[in-house]
């Protein structure tokens, strides 16, 4: 004997109003699941409702009584509580969840467990002034990763990656429609501020790739005569963007630069592009800095102008043919000038 089957959604792809409620012992139940005589409660409101399954129209809950709840809160209530309860049976299990993500850093994929030093996952977890879904939190009680059912504020993504807490943003059209499944919701996610396991790697190493330490080391390389130092990117160890300077190796991809030394970006010819920026000092001198990239090769230049000295920058005439070789004499040329 077959079981009764749901009647299909409707032809012109309208999704059930409600998909999902919490029995009441807080678990989420899908409507295809829902048994007749237990009571459901709203996962948004917390009022009861009803399974509807009967053999015309297609299944859903409704509420007992008239609210206002949108259907796209009610289902992103459930999924938090839904995959709070996975990834809490995940801990329980000493299993791995693997998230994959490229990396805007050293520009290759990256893969991790995202329950790495998580103890506890929170629902509606307040970190500051921000408050998101979920927050998988450490022995410390501090948020490791932050899973957003929506979009999240410009500000509060910012305030997480500077934190270094990865943060996964789940679309919310990913919610309606379909059972849950962990692996599809991660992987359909975007990941902001996934550690790059290169840095890591190449940190110790004893290559620099800490921003204060970067700003400071380009700093102190021009105080004293000649005043200017200047070179070209290479590789080591398979790891591009590598800046020798002195006894130190130090890591500047562009986005690191850009995170450490920051400046505007200038297109001086077809195939050439300069960043540069400017440090006034306290005794009225600048040092200026140059990122200079030609083609696929880039080189960097350093220069401090004496206090009442113009700053001024010479674009060397280099061909470019050989792009390390125009690189590293622009570079020079931006120094010496």
């Amino acid at each position: 004997m077959t079981g009764r089957q749901p009647p299909a959604a409707s032809s012109d792809g309208q999704l059930p109003l409600y998909e999902w409620a919490f029995d009441n012992q807080g678990q989420p139940v899908p409507i295809e699941q829902a048994r007749r005589g237990v009571e459901y409660r709203c996962p948004l409101c917390g009022g009861r409702m009803i399974a509807r399954q009967g053999e015309i129209k297609q299944h859903h809950y409704a509420h007992e009584e008239e609210a206002n709840c949108p259907p796209e809160a009610v289902a992103q209530a459930a999924a938090a509580r839904w995959i709070a309860l996975r990834l809490q049976d995940c801990l329980a299990r000493h299993q791995a969840v693997l998230i994959t993500w490229p990396c805007h850093l050293c520009q290759q994929p990256h893969t991790a467990n995202l329950l790495e030093g998580v103890v506890e996952v929170h629902e509606g977890h307040t970190w500051h002034d921000w408050t998101a879904d979920l927050a998988l939190l450490d022995a410390q009680g501090q948020p490791r990763a932050i899973i957003a059912l929506a979009p999240p504020a410009p500000d509060a993504l910012q305030a997480y990656t500077a934190c270094s807490i990865t943060t996964l943003s789940v679309m919310p059209d990913r919610l309606r429609g379909q059972p849950f499944d962990l692996p599809r919701l991660l992987t359909g996610a975007t990941i902001h501020g996934g550690a790059c396991t290169t840095q890591q790697a190449i940190a110790r190493q004893g290559i620099v790739t800490d921003i204060q330490t970067l700003r400071t080391l380009l700093g102190t390389a021009v105080l004293h005569p000649p005043f200017y130092a200047y070179g070209l990117l290479e590789t080591h160890a398979g790891v591009t963007n590598i800046l020798p300077l002195g006894d130190r190796k130090l890591w500047l991809p562009p986005v690191l630069w850009q995170r450490a030394i920051g400046g505007l970006l200038h297109t001086v010819r077809p195939g050439v592009q300069v960043i540069s920026q400017e440090w006034p000092q306290d005794d009225g001198s600048t040092i200026a800095l140059y990122y200079i990239t030609v083609k696929e090769a880039s080189a960097v230049a350093v220069r401090r102008f004496a206090p009442g000295e113009p700053v001024q920058a010479q674009l060397a005439n280099a061909s470019l043919r050989e792009p390390e070789a125009a690189a590293l004499q622009i570079a020079a040329g931006f120094a010496r000038s």
